[in-house]
C-alpha cells in the first residue's frame, strides 16, 4: 500500500518550487493529493513522479512543435 506521506514542502523541494505552487497545483486538480482530517495536504510519490513525467513531456511536445 502506498501512502500519502509527503508534504507541499517536501514535494515543493523535489521540484525546486514553493510550497503555495504546489498547493495551487493540487487545489487545481494537476496534482493529486489526500487532505488530512487538519486540512493539511498530503501527497504520494507515485503521483509526484507522473506529475513530473506529464510536466516533463508537456516540456518537450512544446520544444518539438517549436511553440515559445
Amino acid at each position: 500500500m502506498t501512502t500519502y506521506s509527503l508534504t507541499s514542502g517536501d514535494v515543493a523541494r523535489q521540484l525546486a518550487v514553493v510550497p503555495e505552487t504546489v498547493n495551487r497545483w493540487a487545489d487545481g486538480g494537476k496534482l493529486a493529493c489526500i487532505r488530512t482530517p487538519g486540512g493539511i495536504r498530503r501527497f504520494k510519490q507515485a503521483d509526484v513522479d507522473e506529475f513530473i513525467a506529464r510536466m516533463a513531456a508537456t516540456q518537450a511536445a512544446v520544444v518539438e512543435g517549436g511553440a515559445a
